[in-house]
């Protein structure tokens, strides 16, 4: 009985030192004995990319009210359109980075069905450092006169 009870004791601590050691050396993770802290070098960033609609007082326009069709994300020439549905007066992206330590230029705009613009694009630089998931400070604010009805 004892030593049932002792082998649980000492193999419970083994088994999950050796599961931690496995899983260390198998996700590509450096480790810094110094600080406590591991860098995980196969990891990539993403980027959380708000944007609302508004007339000039600041009031929510619907992308159907503006005559808007498509809000694009453009994060260092890419590219990254999304509908602009109707009923919507704003929404997200959140993009995958191609790179950790850089810097990011992001633009969002606002395109009618032709693919005029209907606001002045809102443009912002993000700094990445290590890995991680990032924000822009704050929506873009795409400002629109809706046509009158």
């Amino acid at each position: 009985m004892k030593t049932n009870s002792i082998r649980a004791f000492v193999l419970g601590p083994v088994l999950c030192a050796a599961a931690v050691g496995l899983a260390l050396t198998t996700s590509s993770c450096i480790v810094d004995p110094g600080s406590g802290y591991y860098y995980d070098t196969n990891c990539q960033s993403d980027l959380y990319v708000p944007w609302q609609i508004q007339n000039p007082a600041g009031a929510a326009v619907t992308c159907g009210s503006a005559g808007a069709a498509t809000v694009v994300i453009d994060i260092n020439g890419s590219k990254y359109p999304q509908s602009c549905t109707s009923s919507l007066s704003y929404g997200s992206n959140d993009l995958l980075l191609p790179a950790n330590n850089s810097t990011y230029d992001v633009t969002v705009s606002l395109y009618d069905a032709d693919g005029n613009a209907l606001a002045v694009p809102q443009e912002v630089t993000i700094g990445v450092g290590g890995c991680g998931s990032y924000q822009t400070p704050g929506p873009a604010l795409l400002v629109v006169t809706p046509p009158s009805q």
